[in-house]
C-alpha cells in the first residue's frame, strides 16, 4: 500500500484491571504517526510518543483506512519536519449526535432565544380548511370548553364548536374561540401555538413558533415567498401575506447566518484539534481549497450591460486537513438593491434611498468588476485571519481560471512571511487536456471517417479517452511514488513516451513504462473498430506528447503532487443551488443567508443541521415526535448513501455503466437525426420524406458543440 511508512496499526487488548493498551503488531516501530527517519548517514531515534485517546469522530477525521484495515495519512498530510510523535489509543464510546439524543422522549433541547419583531394579524380570512395547531393546546381547548359548557348551561343540549369569525391568524398560527349557537356560550380566545420569547426585553408581540419554523424549512430549499404561498394554497390552509412572509424571512435569515458563522468557527476549532491529533502544532498553517461561483454566466451580457453580467458572487474556502473537508469561510459580493437600482442618481455608488427603514442590500456599486477573483481571495484570507478561531494557510488548491490563489497569498504572506504553495485541480487539467486534443491539428489520416464531421467525432472521443488515460497514469504514479516528486516526474515522462504507441496497437513500451495498460488497456471511450488502430505520424506523436504534458508533465506533476483538488468547493455550487437556485431566482436581500444555510447543511448533514437551526431560532424539534423520527430516518439514509458512493463496488459499477453507455451510443447512434422528416428544401443537409422506411442517418453535431462549450 502507498505511504506504508506512515501507517498506523492499532490493536487493542484488555488487562486484568480492564484498561486498554497497545499491543505489538507486525508494524512494531511503525505503529505511530512518526516512523524512523533515515537521514542517509544515521537513523534518528523516535521521540517519546504522546498518548491520545480520540473519539471515533476524531479518528475518522484525522486518518483514513488502507485496504489492510490500517490507518494512514493522506498524501497532503505527509510532512516529516514539524510533526510530533503521537500514539493513538482505543477510541472512546461513540458519542450521541443531536439526531440520536432527540429520539429520547424526555430530552428538552436548549433553544437559543431570539427577540424579533412580529408580523401583523391576519383576521380578514374566513374559516374552513386546515390549520397548523399545537395538538396539546387544541385538545385542552376542546376539553375545557365542553366542561365549562356543561357547568354553565346544564340544560343546553348543544355542542361547543369553533367560531370562524372570531378566529385570529398570525401567519400560520391561529387563535380560536369555541361557542354554542343554542345558548350563546363562548370561551376566551386561546392561542393554539407556542411563542418564542423575546430576548433583551424587546417591545412588541412574541414571534409565533410555526411562522419561524416554516421559514427555517424554506431556507433549506429553493422555495421563496411566492412559492411558499402557492404551496400553502394547494394545502387549503391559512396563507400568510407576502409582506409577512418576507419580514419573517429577513429575521430568520439573519439568525441562520449568525448560527452558521458560529458553526464555522466550531469547525475551525475542530480542525485545530485534529491537527494536534495528527502531530502538528495547533496554530500551524493548513492546506485549503477555494472556488468562486457567479449567479450569471460571464458570457451572457450582450445588449444587457457593458459591465460583467454577474451581479452576485460567492467564494468558498474548504480545509484539507480532515477527511470531511469542512467549509471554514464564505464571502459574498452583491450589487443588487431593489430600492435603488432603478434610480439614475444612485448609479455608480451604493444607494442612499431616503425611504423610511430602507437598508441597502448591495455590498458593491454597479460599476464594480465582479470578475476580480483576486479581490475575493484577499477578502477570504482577511476573514480567516480576523475571525474567531483564526486559521493560517500555506497551500491552496484552485482551478486555473482566476487569481484566487494570488489574492490569498498576498494576505497570508504578510502574516506568515512565506509564500503559499499554489496547487491546481486535476479535474480542470483533464478538461484542458481534453479540449487541447479536440482542437489539435493532427494529420488528416489519423482518424477514420468519410467526412470531416465523422473524423471530428472520432477525435472528440479520442480526446476523452486520452484524458482518462492521463488521469489514470497520474493516479497510479502518485500511489507508487508517494511524495517523491523526482520519481513521479521520471515515471510520467516514460508514460508519455509509451501512450502514442499504445493507441497505434504497439504495447511494447506499455509493458515497460505504463502503469495502466500492460498490454490490456480497454480504451473505454472508443469504439471497438478504432481501438489500437490509429495511424500517428511522427508529427502527430510530438503533438500528442506535448498535450499530455498538460496533465503529467513536470510542471503539472509539481502542482498536483499532493493529490489535492478543489472538488469539495466545486461541489458546494450544487449545494448553493439547492437553497439559492442559480438562473431562476435572485435573492437581493437573503441570498447570503440562504448560502449560509447551504453551508450549514453540508457541514452538519441535513438532519443535524435542521435540528441546530430550529434550536437557534427558538423553535426546537419536540423530542420523540414524528418529525424527530423522520429526521432519524433521513440521517440514516444519507449516511448509507454517503458510504455507498465512496465504496469500490459502486465506483467500479459506475465505470462499467459509463463504458456500456458509450458502447450503446456507438451501436445506436444512427437511429436519431433532428429534422429527418422535414420537407425537402434547397438545403442539401435537409432530408426528404421517406414513408417506406427511414434512412440510416449520421449523428448530429452535439458532441462537437459540447467540445466548443467546454473550452470556454
Amino acid at each position: 500500500m502507498p505511504f506504508c511508512n506512515n501507517s498506523i496499526a492499532i490493536k487493542m487488548g484488555r488487562t486484568r484491571r480492564g484498561i486498554f493498551k497497545m499491543q505489538k503488531t507486525w508494524f512494531k516501530q511503525k505503529n505511530q504517526f512518526n516512523s524512523l527517519q533515515d537521514t542517509g548517514s544515521e537513523t534518528q531515534s523516535i521521540p517519546t510518543p504522546l498518548y491520545v485517546r480520540p473519539t471515533h469522530q476524531q479518528l475518522s477525521l484525522a486518518t483514513q483506512n488502507t485496504e489492510r484495515g490500517d490507518f494512514c495519512h493522506t498524501p497532503a498530510q505527509m510532512e516529516q519536519d514539524n510533526r510530533r510523535n503521537v500514539m493513538l489509543l482505543r477510541p472512546k464510546v461513540v458519542e450521541m449526535a443531536p439526531v440520536d439524543k432527540i429520539q429520547l422522549k424526555g430530552v428538552i433541547p436548549i433553544a437559543n432565544k431570539c427577540g424579533q419583531p412580529l408580523p401583523k394579524n391576519g383576521t380578514d380570512q374566513q374559516g374552513g380548511g386546515y390549520r397548523f395547531v399545537d395538538i396539546n393546546s387544541a385538545l385542552e381547548l376542546g376539553a375545557q370548553a365542553v366542561l365549562d359548557h356543561q357547568q354553565g348551561h346544564p340544560e343546553c343540549d348543544g355542542q361547543p364548536k369553533l367560531l370562524a369569525e372570531a378566529e385570529e391568524r398570525r401567519g400560520l398560527a391561529v387563535s380560536e374561540v369555541m361557542s354554542c349557537k343554542k345558548c350563546g356560550f363562548k370561551t376566551q380566545k386561546t392561542k393554539l401555538y407556542s411563542e418564542i420569547a423575546n430576548e433583551g426585553r424587546k417591545r412588541g408581540r412574541r414571534t409565533a413558533t410555526p411562522n419561524m419554523s416554516f421559514q427555517v424549512g424554506l431556507q433549506n430549499t429553493g422555495i421563496a415567498t411566492a412559492g411558499a404561498r402557492r404551496l400553502l394554497t394547494s394545502m387549503d390552509t391559512a396563507v400568510p401575506s407576502t409582506s409577512g412572509l418576507q419580514k419573517m424571512s429577513n429575521k430568520c435569515g439573519e439568525i441562520i447566518k449568525n448560527e452558521n458563522i458560529r458553526d464555522m468557527a466550531d469547525k475551525r476549532k475542530l480542525v485545530k484539534d485534529i491537527r494536534e491529533l495528527q502531530g502538528f502544532e495547533r496554530e500551524s498553517p493548513i492546506a485549503v481549497e477555494m472556488d468562486r461561483q457567479y449567479n450569471n454566466p460571464l458570457r451572457n451580457c450582450r445588449k444587457k450591460t457593458p459591465f460583467v453580467p454577474a451581479t452576485q458572487t460567492r467564494d468558498t474556502v474548504c480545509e484539507n486537513a480532515t477527511t470531511s473537508k469542512f467549509v471554514i469561510m464564505y464571502h459574498q459580493e452583491n450589487k443588487l438593491c431593489k430600492s435603488g437600482e432603478m434610480s439614475p442618481s444612485s448609479f455608480g455608488q451604493q444607494c442612499t434611498s431616503a425611504k423610511h427603514g430602507h437598508k441597502c442590500t448591495a455590498t458593491r456599486p454597479a460599476h464594480f468588476n465582479m470578475g476580480d477573483e483576486r479581490e475575493g481571495g484577499v477578502q477570504c484570507a482577511t476573514k480567516l485571519l480576523e475571525c474567531t478561531e483564526p486559521v493560517l494557510a500555506d497551500r491552496i488548491t484552485t482551478d486555473a481560471d482566476g487569481c484566487l490563489a494570488k489574492g490569498m497569498n498576498s494576505v497570508m504572506r504578510r502574516k506568515t512571511g512565506k509564500e503559499m504553495e499554489s496547487l491546481l485541480d486535476p479535474s480542470h487539467l483533464n478538461r484542458s487536456l481534453c479540449a487541447a486534443v479536440s482542437q489539435a491539428n493532427f494529420s488528416s489520416d489519423m482518424f477514420p471517417g468519410n467526412s470531416a464531421k465523422e473524423r471530428n467525432r472520432v477525435q472528440d472521443r479520442f480526446a476523452d479517452d486520452v484524458s482518462h488515460r492521463a488521469q489514470a497514469e497520474a493516479h497510479h504514479i502518485s500511489i507508487k511514488c508517494g511524495n517523491d516528486t523526482a520519481s513521479m516526474k521520471r515515471l510520467a515522462a516514460k508514460a508519455i513516451d509509451a501512450i502514442p504507441n499504445c493507441y497505434m496497437g504497439d504495447h511494447v513500451k506499455c509493458k515497460q513504462n505504463s502503469h495502466v495498460c500492460h498490454g490490456k488497456y480497454k480504451y473505454p471511450y472508443l469504439s471497438r473498430y478504432v481501438r489500437g488502430r490509429f495511424i500517428l505520424t511522427s508529427k502527430d506523436e510530438e503533438i500528442l506528447k506535448t498535450i499530455l504534458e498538460k496533465r503529467i508533465g513536470d510542471e503539472a506533476i509539481e502542482r498536483t503532487k499532493y493529490r489535492t483538488s478543489s472538488q469539495k468547493s466545486e461541489s458546494m455550487n450544487h449545494a448553493y443551488a439547492m437553497t439559492n437556485p442559480k438562473g431562476t431566482l435572485t435573492f437581493s436581500r437573503n441570498g447570503a443567508s440562504r448560502d449560509h444555510s447551504a453551508i450549514h447543511l453540508v457541514n452538519n448533514q441535513h438532519a443535524n443541521s435542521i435540528i441546530k437551526k430550529c434550536e437557534a431560532t427558538g423553535c426546537p424539534i419536540t423530542a420523540g415526535s414524528p418529525a424527530a423520527k423522520a429526521l432519524a430516518a433521513m440521517d440514516k439514509k444519507q449516511q448509507y448513501h454517503k458510504k455507498r458512493v465512496m465504496g469500490k463496488i459502486y465506483k467500479k459499477r459506475r465505470a462499467q455503466c459509463r463504458a456500456e453507455r458509450y458502447h450503446t451510443y456507438y451501436a445506436k447512434r444512427n437511429l436519431y437525426q433532428p429534422g429527418q422528416l422535414n420537407p425537402k428544401s434547397q438545403d442539401t443537409n435537409c432530408i426528404s420524406y421517406n414513408f417506406e422506411g427511414l434512412k440510416i442517418h449520421k449523428e448530429h453535431n452535439y458532441s462537437r458543440m459540447f467540445s466548443t462549450w467546454r473550452d470556454r
